[in-house]
């Protein structure tokens, strides 16, 4: 459970940040939100706090079985396995900062996945 609640916070916060910079915004800071969004995240990874499962819990699982390849063994061995980034990379033949991209686009992915599974729950 508490493998899932640090997936949850970081699903969370990826959410929060995303969500609070505007879309021009976005592409003319990637870099510099980026940084401190992946700071912001792996913070939160070391000391997660409990989350709830719901309906955004069962979905984020749904998104997360769906992944494969490269993200899904990333995701794994980070976020469920423990392993730190600079030596998942080195097992995957990455560099760190290319672990940390992967990392960050298969958020954004599981962040659309969910976003997409809510709105057929509950289309508005």
């Amino acid at each position: 459970m508490k493998l899932f609640a640090r997936l949850a916070v970081l699903f969370t916060t990826v959410a929060l940040v995303t969500m609070a910079i505007p879309s021009v915004a976005r592409a003319q800071h990637y870099n510099q939100t980026n940084l401190v969004a992946d700071d912001v995240i792996e913070r939160v990874y070391q000391d997660p706090a409990p989350a709830a499962a719901g309906r955004r819990g069962e979905a984020l699982t749904d998104c997360i079985d769906k992944l494969e390849g490269r993200a899904a063994q990333a995701v794994k061995g980070h976020y469920f396995d423990g392993v730190k980034l600079n030596e998942l990379a080195d097992r995957m033949g990455m560099t760190s900062v290319a672990m940390r991209q992967l990392l960050h686009r298969v958020r954004v992915l599981l962040l659309e996945c969910v976003r997409r599974r809510l709105s057929v729950e509950n289309p508005t």
